[in-house]
């Protein structure tokens, strides 16, 4: 099984190379072959249960930002790969190449990897879905009023942009 994605350009060997020094250690072999492929991106099919879905999966540059930013606050063989749109975070272990679903409200501590959701990165992306109407919240936004014409022009240029990306299929057929 495949996802599409609305992708970027991919980092280099080289990239890649400081990232895993950067580390201490290698990243699992699926998940790697996925940003030399994408660097990330967004995922069209982005649910992977009804409780974790995935906005965007991070850059490898941003994943160590972000891994940086967090130390103390998770365990130190893991790494956040993709956010949710709760604040949430995708983490993988640099050990096992398992992954986590680390809430930011409960989620805290070098002990506390969140909960275990998928064994593999291949794993993981292959239970992706388009996100079903039935698993959204009873309590959402049916309606948005925009005054400010220049917000409303930006919001529709982001739009316009994301849409606009190219689209790519992950792992390709």
């Amino acid at each position: 099984m495949s996802i599409s994605l609305r992708g970027r350009k991919p980092p280099s060997e080289s990239d890649d190379a400081r990232a895993e020094s950067v580390l201490g250690l290698p990243l699992p072999r699926d998940y790697r072959g996925f940003l030399l492929a994408t660097d990330g991106g967004t995922p069209i099919e982005s649910q992977f249960s009804a409780m974790v879905g995935v906005r965007e999966f991070l850059r490898l540059q941003d994943a160590l930002e972000r891994r940086v930013r967090l130390r103390g606050g998770m365990p130190e063989s893991m790494l956040p790969i993709a956010d949710d749109a709760g604040g949430n975070l995708i983490l993988i272990s640099l050990i096992n190449g398992a992954l986590y679903f680390w809430n930011h409200e409960i989620n805290d501590g070098l002990d506390d990897p969140g909960e275990r959701i998928s064994s593999s990165f291949m794993d993981f992306v292959a239970h992706f879905r388009t996100p079903d109407p039935a698993d959204l919240s009873k309590h959402r936004v049916l309606n948005v009023e925009l005054h400010d014409p220049e917000a409303f022009g930006e919001l529709q240029r982001l739009v316009e942009d994301e849409l606009g990306k190219p689209t790519m299929r992950w792992p390709p057929p």
